[in-house]
C-alpha cells in the first residue's frame, strides 16, 4: 500500500511539473509575438515620424499619441493630445502610411506614444 501512495505521489508531482513547464512555454509564445508586433510599430514610428519642415522652419511641440492595430495591417490613430494643429495633421497623415506584417498581427493592440518634435 505504501508503494502504492508512493507511486501515486511522484505521477502526481511529474503531472504538476509539466504542467507548468507548458505553461511558461505559452507564455512566451505569446509575449514573443506581442513583442514582434511591438518592435515592427517601433520600426514604422522611427521610419516614418519626424520633425516636419514647414515653409523652411522646424515645428516644435509635443504630441501624445495612440495607436490601435488593425486587422488589415494597417495602424490607426485613436487620439492624438497635441497643441500644435500642423502636428496632429502630419502625425495622421503618415501614420496612414504604415503597415505590420499580416503573419504576426495582434488585432486590437493598442500602443501609446509621446513624441517630440524639436529644432536641434
Amino acid at each position: 500500500m505504501k508503494a502504492l501512495v508512493i507511486l501515486f505521489t511522484v505521477l502526481l508531482s511529474f503531472v504538476e511539473a509539466n504542467a507548468s513547464t507548458l505553461e511558461i512555454h505559452k507564455k512566451k509564445k505569446g509575449q514573443t509575438q506581442t513583442t514582434n508586433v511591438a518592435s515592427q510599430v517601433n520600426r514604422e514610428i522611427n521610419r516614418h515620424l519626424f520633425n516636419p519642415a514647414v515653409m523652411g522652419k522646424d515645428v516644435n511641440g509635443e504630441a501624445a499619441v495612440m495607436l490601435e492595430v488593425m486587422p488589415e495591417g494597417n495602424l490607426k490613430v485613436v487620439t492624438i493630445n497635441t497643441k500644435n494643429p500642423l502636428i496632429q495633421k502630419f502625425v495622421e497623415m503618415q501614420v496612414k502610411k504604415m503597415k505590420i506584417d499580416a503573419n504576426e498581427l495582434v488585432v486590437g493592440e493598442l500602443f501609446r506614444y509621446k513624441l517630440v518634435f524639436r529644432t536641434q
